[in-house]
């Protein structure tokens, strides 16, 4: 379901902008309901779900987590290994951040996706009413495919990686004649043997989920980043547009008033700028891999 979109009292001047909307949103929303970041609005037992969702994230990314750390603690004697570990721990730490950092920014979130809704809801019937709707759908457009590139990029790689790799590296049979049937993150042998059935299919199914959680934080964070920032460009291009109009004096040909209108842009110009500011949520998480990136360059 969609989020509530504000100024409910005033008729949609865009008669399209429901098949505008998931147009343009329809891949994001897939990719944070999956994480339970979409600001849905959902009633009775299912208002619950997206807690539900993080909770379960944020369980089964430390599990993988710990056992990595543990394995590298107490069992990891090879440093070149206990590096080369250290790297895809930073890695796991820091998407565990990341999705914190979209948690605690989800009221921001969902302001700045109402107040799309709206901007679709009300796109300007007093202008070219075809222009403006054309240029919000080319910036969409073009947020729309930054999220589907980001995101298959991403699901290909390492979805790729923990399936097929995994039936690569195959089994071996070590020094007391046990097959050993690898795993992509590490184990730690102390608390359960992961060589036994079921806890080995348990253990792959939760690294498989684990690695899914950590590609669609990923997803979301370039997708949200490029959803907000087409949106806005978008919106000052129509602003470009009615400013050319007023200038032109073409507002005056339909009897509409020079100054009322004039009030209307600058309205929706500051409406714009506190956009940007609420859509700068995702430079805490774009900071974050920032640093990432630095430290596990520096373990390569």
């Amino acid at each position: 379901m969609h989020p509530s979109i504000r100024n409910h009292a005033d008729q949609p001047r865009n008669p399209n902008y429901k098949k505008d909307i998931a147009y343009v949103t329809k891949y994001l929303k897939w990719i944070l309901n999956s994480i339970g970041i979409w600001p849905a609005v959902l009633k009775g037992v299912g208002k619950f779900l997206p807690k539900i969702t993080i909770g379960l994230s944020n369980l089964v990314v430390l599990f993988i987590e710990v056992q990595c750390v543990l394995h590298i603690l107490l069992e990891e004697k090879d440093p070149f290994l206990r590096m080369r570990l250290l790297g895809l721990i930073c890695y796991t730490l820091i998407s565990l951040l990341k999705y914190s950092a979209l948690t605690i920014r989800k009221s921001k979130i969902k302001y700045c996706i109402e107040q799309m809704y709206a901007d679709w809801k009300q796109v300007s019937k007093q202008v070219e009413f075809e222009r403006d709707r054309t240029l919000m759908l080319k910036y969409g457009k073009i947020g729309r495919n930054l999220t589907i590139y980001s995101a298959v990029f991403m699901y290909s790689g390492n979805m790729c990686y923990i399936t097929i790799m995994q039936y690569a590296i195959g089994s071996h049979v070590d020094e007391n004649n046990r097959t050993i049937k690898m795993l992509v993150y590490p184990t730690y042998s102390g608390l359960f043997d992961v060589q036994k059935t079921p806890i080995y299919e348990i253990v792959y199914v939760l690294q498989c989920m684990c690695t899914f959680m950590l590609n669609t934080v990923t997803a979301s964070c370039c997708g949200l980043a490029a959803l907000f920032a087409t949106h806005a460009c978008g919106q000052i291009d129509v602003i470009m547009s009615q400013l050319n109009d007023l200038t032109d004096e073409k507002f005056s040909k339909k009897n509409c008033n020079p100054n009322a209108r004039l009030r209307e842009i600058v309205q929706h110009h500051i409406r714009i700028l506190k956009y940007k500011r609420q859509g700068k949520v995702n430079h805490c998480p774009s900071l974050i891999k920032t640093i990432s990136r630095a430290i596990v360059d520096s373990l390569r």
